[in-house]
């Protein structure tokens, strides 16, 4: 064993004892605690949203394309252990009572939903019950609207094709249920082995190919003990199957962007990612501070050991492992304290979340226990390397402070090991990015800006009153200990501001996308002549619906005369221009819709206007129409104001310059559209309605003769999806709510470790005072008064630095509109002076009611 180790053990025993060896501990197992308690209640919960948001699409993973896939893609899935589940969907004519009606077809296999579950009811508009198998062969389940088209009941037959079916259920919801909302056909779902006998499918049938694919030891959510493992299957089958796709072929995930449910998901793994870096955030200030402390009480015993002949690195050595065996000690106690815990935690929120939860894992546990060890280590460097610098003539001379190091390096240690477990806590480059920029700009500026903001307060103390201008003055005195805590400081409520700050403005913005009232059945191909007698209807029975929007069915062709898959390339063509959009027209843009360039609907004659688009009137009988596209589209496509787009509907050219860009809310379940056009420009086209509007649960009657009064209208209820994505959010806010509360407790603990740090020098202060004649009261006053000062300026320093982080993040990550918060402007002072004036004054007391006696003798 190496002398360096041997006597740091021998000596870590009396040493654990001390004051600052202790306050080194505690702030690293305060540090694993949360870290683990927060890791892996967040794991578990991320899990299981990630895990019940696979249900909407059947499986872990779909593949859906126009054409056959190649079997060597469903070997290649069966040869990992996956399960797979082919799926074919079209539309084809249903006949029953001498009636027809256009019905979009599921064809599934025997294993069909390998997750989730299709809801089929007994009664027309019924609540309906889950079921994990698909219909028997010979017969079909059908939505509501079909069986109505058809004047059907369960029980009766219908005819698909050549072949007869029985109606056995009535379709509530499909398992799947990423499709599109506004198609306007009634479904069926029927067994794959009788679509030969239907014989509806030929040569140029338009037929869109579902597999479902999910991998193995996924039997039921109280089997997913080997998550990781899943997870990677999961995405190594995805890497390998991506470069094989051909333009007509598409794969989708559980937690894709592309849907509400996904985009909720990732919204919440992000919040609740930013939390954990909060945790990791705290811990590296507070460590940080005990280790400076820590080091600056063994110069001392440094010297010692330099006189007795130790070298430079033998002194390094000591200390470092000594360090690290309290850090073992501490993220073991800390990280098994932690998850149990997390159990605690769960227990208190068994009410509000799933019972299913996943269950917990190591992982969790083991990136935080690393994590404390790496922040106590990093954060520990630059201090412990000031010990070897004593100089041995300390021994004679105490106020011999050592040279000071170059501490670059590991200050950049220390800021690369926070990057790298930010981006291990959030799996997010740019959050990572923006969390470590922040905190080296935040570095930088708080003890730039603390320093700065002393010397210009030092010059104006003169005129302020006598004991406040004192609490200055101790301040100003120990200015190098007033930039570190003033640092600390503003870095602990900057995190928990933030967090705070973006919980209450994210989380309000979610629930009011999804408000009580959100339309929760959407009725398409209303024709033109009924559109009034449908709004007349609603109005009569109490129904709120939103304005009704013309649909014409249109497909991208051409950008500025290039044809579209040529200019886009394939990498980044959007799925929109693969297939038919919605198009519409509108005289105003909607109230969630923001214009980021350009202008809903220029007058036509301007000369801007007439020179984008001379060479194309030149080029062909081009008619001056306009068209507003949705900003994501058109960053995909590379398209700008004044670009020619070109469409094909009912056959025909459609030319229409881009006069605006727009930015959509997607997950608002309101009406949206790619494109927009002005009216007048596709009135000529034939075109439907289409209306969302909001119907009680309860209110089944009126939805039943709704249907019988306009059998031609598809009515789609979305009430499910709705309330499955109200659910994620609820749940989210409530997982958030306690970890914002623990995240409060581990920032006030650290918060006071940070303090009883400078305890040794108040206590050689206070020592001085009562000798010279002075009472505890005018300490007390003076302790008061200089925390005060630190409460106002660490609060000032947090919330510019809150705002300037929460504008980052609102508008790079979250992509929500920003605003200043004012009312934390007035609140963030009054917590700070309550906290660090309540806490200084409460870690002082032993300085403030101690005898000069004792005091000398403690500080001798």
């Amino acid at each position: 064993m190496s002398p360096s180790i041997s006597i740091a053990r021998k000596h870590w025993w009396k040493d654990i004892s001390s004051a600052e060896m202790r306050l080194l501990f505690i702030a690293t197992l305060i540090a694993a605690l949360s870290m683990t308690m927060i890791t892996t209640f967040t794991d578990r919960l991320t899990r299981t949203m990630s895990y019940r948001a696979s249900e909407l699409i059947v499986g872990d993973l779909t593949l859906q394309s126009q054409n056959p896939i190649s079997e060597s893609i469903i070997s290649e899935a069966k040869q990992r252990g996956f399960l797979h589940s082919p799926a074919l969907s079209f539309s084809t004519m249903a006949f029953a009572n001498d009636q027809l009606q256009l019905t979009q077809i599921r064809a599934v296999s025997d294993n069909y939903p390998l997750k989730g579950t299709i809801t089929i009811a007994d009664q027309p508009f019924g609540t309906g019950a889950p079921s994990a198998q698909p219909p028997t062969p010979g017969s079909v389940w059908a939505e509501q609207r079909v069986m109505h088209a058809l004047g059907l009941s369960l029980g009766d037959t219908v005819e698909i094709g050549d072949a007869l079916f029985t109606v056995d259920k009535i379709l509530v919801q499909d398992a799947d249920r990423s499709g599109n909302f506004y198609s306007p056909f009634g479904a069926m779902i029927m067994r794959m082995e009788d679509v030969e006998k239907t014989a509806v499918l030929g040569p140029g049938s338009r037929i869109l190919h579902k597999h479902y694919f999910r991998a193995p030891q996924t039997t039921s959510t109280q089997d997913q003990t080997d998550d990781v493992t899943q997870t990677r299957l999961i995405q190594e089958f995805a890497d390998w199957l991506t470069p094989q796709l051909t333009e007509h072929e598409k794969l989708r995930g559980a937690v894709s962007s592309e849907t509400s449910m996904g985009s909720a998901v990732q919204r919440a793994q992000q919040y609740l990612g930013l939390a954990s870096l909060v945790a990791v955030l705290l811990a590296g200030v507070a460590i940080a501070m005990s280790s400076q402390r820590y080091s600056e009480r063994h110069y001392q015993t440094a010297a010692l050991l330099r006189c007795l002949g130790a070298s430079q690195q033998q002194i390094s050595r000591i200390f470092l492992v000594k360090i690290l065996m309290t850090g073992v000690l501490a993220v073991t106690l800390g990280s098994a304290l932690g998850f149990l815990a997390h159990y605690l935690l769960f227990e208190l929120m068994k009410s509000l979340i799933p019972s299913d939860i996943l269950p917990a894992r190591w992982t969790p546990v083991l990136i935080s226990m690393s994590a404390g060890l790496i922040v106590l280590m990093a954060f520990s460097l630059a201090p412990i390397q000031k010990l070897k610098e004593v100089s041995p003539v300390r021994v004679l001379r105490r106020e011999l402070n050592p040279k000071p190091v170059k501490l670059n390096a590991f200050y950049l240690i220390a800021i690369v090991c926070m990057g790298g477990l930010a981006y291990l806590l959030t799996q997010h480059l740019q959050l990572t990015l923006i969390f470590v920029v922040g905190l080296v700009v935040m570095a930088v500026l708080f003890s730039a800006l603390s320093a700065a903001l002393l010397v210009a307060l030092h010059k104006l103390a003169p005129k302020l009153p006598k004991k406040v201008q004192l609490g200055f003055n101790q301040l100003y005195r120990h200015r190098y200990y007033a930039i570190s805590q003033l640092s600390a400081f503003a870095f602990i409520f900057t995190a928990i501001t933030l967090i705070l700050v973006v919980r209450t403005d994210l989380f309000s913005r979610w629930q009011a996308s999804i408000p009580a009232n959100t339309p929760n059945h959407f009725a398409i191909n209303i024709l033109p002549d009924k559109i009034n007698a449908f709004d007349q209807f609603l109005n009569k029975a109490g129904v709120d619906g939103s304005e009704s929007y013309p649909i014409v069915r249109g497909r991208l062709i051409e950008i500025n005369q290039q044809i579209v898959q040529e200019a886009v390339s394939k990498e980044d063509q959007p799925n929109a221009i693969r297939r038919e959009l919605n198009l519409t027209w509108s005289e105003h843009p909607g109230a969630d819709t923001e214009i980021v360039a350009g202008k809903w609907w220029p007058e036509l004659n301007t000369s801007s206007n007439q020179a984008a688009t001379a060479a194309h009137q030149d080029a062909r009988n081009f008619e001056h129409n306009y068209v507003s596209i949705e900003s994501e589209l058109a960053d995909k496509l590379g398209v700008a104001l004044g670009d020619i787009l070109t469409f094909k509907v009912a056959g025909k050219r459609l030319d229409a310059e881009v006069s605006s860009i727009r930015k959509v809310q997607w997950d608002n379940f309101k009406p949206n559209f790619y494109m927009i056009f002005p009216p007048g420009t596709l009135n000529a086209f034939h075109h439907t309605y289409l209306k969302s509007f909001y119907m009680d649960a309860q209110d089944h009657q009126t939805l039943i003769d709704l249907n019988r009064e306009f059998k031609a209208v598809s009515i789609i209820p979305v009430e499910q999806i709705i309330q499955q994505i109200r659910g994620i959010l609820d749940q989210t806010t409530v997982a958030v709510e306690y970890i914002l509360l623990l995240v409060l407790a581990a920032g006030l603990v650290l918060l006071f470790a940070t303090l009883q740090s400078t305890l040794s020098i108040r206590r050689h202060e206070a020592a001085i005072y009562r000798t010279l004649g002075a009472s505890g009261n005018y300490i007390n006053q003076l302790v008061i008064y200089e925390y005060l000062w630190l409460a106002l300026l660490a609060s000032g320093l947090a919330m510019f630095a809150t705002e300037a982080l929460s504008f980052a993040l609102y508008h790079r990550i979250f992509e929500a509109e920003w605003q200043l918060h004012w009312s934390l402007w007035l609140a963030t002072p009054l917590g700070a002076i309550s906290v660090i004036v309540a806490s200084g004054w409460y870690g002082s007391r032993p300085v403030i009611q101690a005898s000069p006696n004792r005091l000398l003798r403690e500080v001798s």
